[in-house]
């Protein structure tokens, strides 16, 4: 499961679409997270945040992508994996922030 929390996206002008896919083998969760990340010009540098959480709504790990707003085109595509092991990763969720 994707949440967003898509006010900060409204509020920093961008659409953050985004799907995991969860894998198990070998006593370990592996998450990949792929976001294309949408808009038009920005007008500061933003960070994306994804955060990993537990059955229990605990963080499991966390990550980031950096979005120059002079580089950025209205449209930036990301891919992060998270390797896991020891819990059962349930939930992903990014959100956006000003760097």
């Amino acid at each position: 499961m994707v949440e967003r929390i898509e006010s900060l996206e409204q509020k920093f002008g961008i659409e953050i679409r985004a799907v995991a896919n969860y894998e198990y083998s070998d006593d370990e969760y592996t998450v990949m997270v792929l976001m294309d990340i949408l808009g038009d010009e920005l007008e500061r540098n933003l960070m994306i945040t994804i955060n990993i959480y537990d059955e229990l709504g605990e963080l499991i790990d966390t990550d980031y992508q950096i979005i120059i707003a002079e580089h950025f085109v209205g449209i930036k595509t990301t891919k992060d994996t998270f390797f896991i092991t020891g819990r059962v990763p349930v939930k992903v969720l990014i959100y956006v922030q000003p760097k």
